[in-house]
């Protein structure tokens, strides 16, 4: 049989005990509390970081369009009589280029 010693602190020593399983489900509450904040934040963030991958693919896909568009313009023009026209000039500034040239050094 414990002594009456033993006997008379257990109702003290269970009380503490109590205070502390209290106090530690109080700081599990606190830190769950925290846990649902960090959450909610990190879920807004991810949508908004999903809304911004959309709006920058969409784009992106806009850009490539735009850019096909251009390039088949450019294309036209330069295969078609405009193109014949820049190839001509083209020819002409190569074939003028030397002549300045020497236009200038003789005139300078």
């Amino acid at each position: 049989m414990p002594d009456e010693n033993v006997l008379s602190l257990l109702p003290a020593l269970l009380r503490e005990i109590r205070d502390e399983i209290r106090s530690t489900r109080d700081e599990i509450h606190a830190t769950n509390t925290r846990i649902d904040a960090t959450n909610s934040r990190l879920d807004r963030m991810d949508r908004r970081q999903t809304e911004a991958e959309m709006r920058f693919g969409t784009a992106i896909a806009e850009l490539i369009a735009e850019t096909r568009k251009l390039h088949n313009r450019i294309d036209h023009v330069l295969t078609g009589p405009f193109g014949d026209m820049v190839r001509d000039h083209d020819e002409w500034i190569q074939h003028a280029e030397p002549r300045i040239t020497a236009l200038e050094t003789h005139a300078g």
